[in-house]
């Protein structure tokens, strides 16, 4: 018994040594772009990779953001619809996701993965507005960590594609159960260590890493450790949600709220907004997982 337990360990550290070796390859993938410049740039940019402006002209025409005339161009987005911080974020993201091959994994979602993205990045933002603290995260910054936050899942799916299957599967036998716990029983790691690797291997702005990296309890009051709260407060409301608890009595998302110095009673008009906000995520996500996900 305990032959075959040492069996089992070695062949997950084996496992975890290859999988970790697949993602710091992906720096060896074509180099995320280097020409991004001044704000005022941004469209004539977009307008210059065909395969991007479609996708913001998509993510502008989604129902998401209710236009009564349909948007043609990246200028007319840009200006009318989005808005440059937001285009801008847009890109980074798509930029970002544009690597990854998801189909090798048959039970893996992308609409709903960026659903659920999407969802947090508008939580997020919605959260930044209740700090009390000096030098908080941009709107901008919040957004990008919300929706990039679990990147690290697309990474697994792309260099374990079956080994992600099987958690899946797992998680469709026993739905109670923790995604990264299972993903750490199967893989032998997480997807947030593989967010921490990518974000490593990639080079990737301090903020971005310490969202799609591990999250531990919150401590300290600094713009990276307020944001990777904010990541953590929103995925215990997710959570909560999920569960059909009282997103009130939940110990976890109470001592998160404390790190952040939020004396939170409203709630019910919190949700309500970000609902509302969220009605029609769908198109969006869609744009965001791309022709045909």
């Amino acid at each position: 018994m305990a032959e075959d337990n040492h069996d089992r360990r070695a062949a997950s550290d084996a496992g975890t040594t290859v999988t970790r070796s697949k993602i710091r390859g992906l720096v060896a993938l074509p180099p995320l772009p280097r020409r991004s410049q001044e704000l005022l740039q941004l469209a004539e940019l977009v307008e210059q990779t065909p395969a991007l402006a479609a996708r913001i002209l998509g993510v502008a025409n989604s129902a998401f953001f209710r236009t009564q005339v349909p948007v043609k161009h990246i200028t007319d987005a840009t200006i009318r619809i989005l808005g440059l911080n937001l285009v801008r974020d847009l890109s980074v993201s798509f930029v970002l996701n544009q690597p990854f091959d998801l189909q090798g994994c048959r039970r893996f979602d992308p609409i709903r993965f960026w659903i659920r993205s999407m969802g947090s990045a508008v939580l997020v933002q919605l959260l930044l507005r209740h700090l009390p603290q000096r030098n908080p995260p941009t709107p901008s910054t919040a957004y990008l960590a919300g929706l990039l936050h679990n990147l690290g899942l697309l990474v697994l799916v792309h260099v374990a594609p079956e080994a992600m299957d099987g958690v899946f599967g797992e998680l469709e036998r026993h739905p109670e159960a923790s995604l990264l716990a299972v993903e750490r029983q199967l893989l032998g790691l997480d997807h947030a260590v593989a967010g921490a690797e990518l974000a490593s291997a990639w080079k990737l702005p301090s903020a971005l890493a310490a969202a799609m990296g591990p999250a531990g309890e919150p401590s300290g009051r600094d713009e990276l450790t307020t944001l990777v709260s904010l990541v953590l407060l929103c995925r215990c409301i997710n959570r909560v949600l999920d569960d059909g608890d009282d997103i009130g009595q939940d110990p976890e998302l109470d001592r998160t709220l404390t790190a952040l110095d939020i004396r939170f009673d409203g709630w019910p008009a919190l949700l309500s907004e970000w609902r509302e906000r969220t009605e029609n995520i769908e198109g969006l996500a869609a744009a965001f997982a791309g022709p045909g996900r």
